[in-house]
């Protein structure tokens, strides 16, 4: 049987024998995930006006706008 003592720790509805850690910063992983980000938006970046001048032509060209004809 439990005491009333035991009840109150049970709401938490955590079951660790560890005690639990205070949120804390991490340095290390969060300059590792800035060096990723900044990496990535580099190598992407020569990228995107090829994607604008795809983007554009297409709406000149009007390709999109025309429905499929229905075979049957």
């Amino acid at each position: 049987m439990s005491s009333d003592g035991d009840a109150a720790e049970d709401d938490s509805g955590i079951r660790t024998v560890t005690p639990l850690s205070r949120p804390h910063g991490n340095t290390e992983m969060d300059v590792i995930g800035w060096g990723i980000f900044v990496l990535l938006f580099v190598v992407a970046l020569p990228v995107i006006p090829l994607f604008v001048v795809y983007w554009l032509l297409d709406r000149a060209l009007g390709s999109g706008d025309q429905p499929e004809e229905a075979t049957g």
